[in-house]
């Protein structure tokens, strides 16, 4: 069995076709899986500046608790300070009063 010449070129220009047209689908094929990556990195990209702001404002708050909060606990230490002062004042201007009154003013146990 033989074929023809002009079978043989057909068969020949079918093939070139064929291949023409699976060269065409396989850069398709890669367009669209580029594509596809590069929406899936966009994504993430996204993703990943969403984590992060709120990771940020999650630090912000805790920073924010952690000064008030060490605020609150020296505004306690100056008006326990405050109030130890205050007190020593006190004895102090009782003390002086009765040791002037003592020398001064004629008390006797003062």
């Amino acid at each position: 069995m033989t074929l023809s010449t002009e079978t043989i070129l057909q068969v020949e220009k079918d093939i070139a076709q064929l291949y023409e047209e699976h060269e065409r689908n396989i850069g398709k094929m890669e367009q669209s899986i580029e594509d596809a990556i590069t929406q899936h990195q966009q994504k993430c990209a996204e993703a990943l500046s969403v984590y992060r702001k709120e990771k940020q404002e999650e630090m912000t708050k805790a920073i924010e608790h952690l000064r008030a909060e060490e605020l609150a606990k020296q505004e306690s230490a100056i008006e326990q300070l405050n109030v130890s002062i205050a007190n020593q004042k006190d004895e102090l201007i009782s003390k002086i009063t009765k040791e002037v009154l003592a020398r001064y003013g004629g008390i006797e146990n003062a």
